[in-house]
């Protein structure tokens, strides 16, 4: 193991703390216990990061490169603005499931914390996937499909409440597997909305 890369060892001591804060709980978050799990020494662990907190904004970067831009795609592709609108809630809903819910997981060590950086990440995330799912709803209302009365940003925060929910879902329900009829059912109450 001592001959890997450095951008391989950063992921390994990602997943390592994940895993620690999914399974163990945050308490049980020590760089011993991170050494542990990630198979290095503490000090091989602060070679690739300043801190615990640079591993978090390291982590929440990660969530807004591979979300975000998989949700961007979905919004901005040429796609009908239903099929777009499905894609979009079934890829986000994917997504929180495989990752463990860790958007609600890293707002609550931001909050706790008090780290403004993240904090600030966390919050371009958020406001990206309200950005996104208003667009989509937006090109339908334009595109006369659905019913023009309908604020896209008062939905989309309407929206985001749901998979701010299912953060906290996950967390409480560990052994929660995935269904893909509940991003239907998420899609069908939508669709419900928006129709004329």
């Amino acid at each position: 193991m001592s001959g890997k890369m450095s951008p391989i060892r950063k992921q390994e001591i990602k997943k390592a703390l994940f895993d620690i804060i999914t399974t163990e709980g945050i308490q049980k978050l020590s760089t011993k216990n991170l050494a542990q799990h990630a198979g290095l020494s503490e000090g091989a662990i602060y070679r690739h990061f300043k801190s615990k907190d640079a591993i978090f904004q390291s982590i929440a970067n990660d969530v807004e490169h591979d979300m975000i831009e998989n949700l961007r795609k979905i919004a901005l592709s040429s796609m009908s603005p239903k099929t777009r609108l499905k894609s979009f809630i079934c890829t986000h809903y994917q997504y929180l499931h495989t990752h463990r819910g860790i958007n609600i997981l890293l707002f609550s060590l931001a909050s706790y914390n008090d780290n403004v950086q993240l904090l600030s990440i966390l919050s371009r995330i958020f406001n990206l996937e309200k950005k996104y799912f208003s667009k989509i709803v937006t090109d339908g209302i334009l595109e006369g499909i659905w019913d023009n009365t309908i604020n896209p940003d008062k939905l989309s925060e309407f929206y985001m409440g749901i998979p701010t929910t299912f953060n906290i879902e996950i967390h409480l329900d560990k052994e929660k597997l995935f269904n893909k009829n509940v991003c239907l059912k998420i899609y069908a109450l939508i669709i419900k909305i928006l129709e004329k």
